[in-house]
């Protein structure tokens, strides 16, 4: 897609893991550790009822594309389907926004700890799976794999 900057859209069922994602795409969050308690009570992204569906900016990475997050809902699949069949409307390739599901990135416990309201159940899953979720950004954002709709297993 020369000439044509590529839009991330991190997706999870809560809004909560896409957000931390799109933190660690712009680098806003350490992609070697978890932030400390203090820090994760903190983060802008963290919201236990964030609006469904709608799109949220980041920012714009350091190549300049810009990068979104929006919670979904256990409709993942269906809101790329949907973002896809829009650009084909509007004549863009399917390459012109990348979609990409973050909620199967982490431990369960934090849509549990989403779930039951929680920001400690939250913190313990999201220390699990960091390195996980901070590997697979870092594929995303290089191109190299980690791409779709497929929410893929925590990385041990």
């Amino acid at each position: 897609m020369a000439g044509r900057p590529v839009i991330f859209l991190y997706i999870c069922p809560t809004g909560t893991t896409a957000a931390l994602a799109a933190a660690l795409h712009l680098e806003q969050l350490p992609p070697d550790r978890c932030p400390p308690w203090e820090e994760f009570l903190a983060l802008p992204g963290l919201k236990l009822n964030r609006e469904r569906g709608k799109l949220f900016f980041a920012g714009r990475d350091s190549a300049g594309r810009p990068i979104y997050y929006a919670a979904v809902g256990p409709h993942g699949k269906l809101a790329g389907q949907i973002t896809t069949s829009f650009l084909a409307l509007w004549g863009l390739p399917g390459e012109a926004v990348k979609v990409m599901e973050a909620g199967g990135r982490v431990s369960s416990l934090v849509f549990w700890g989403w779930r039951l309201k929680s920001y400690l159940l939250m913190y313990w899953g999201l220390r699990r799976s960091w390195r996980g979720l901070s590997r697979w950004v870092s594929r995303a954002k290089d191109g190299d794999g980690g791409w779709g709709m497929e929410p893929g297993k925590a990385d041990p």
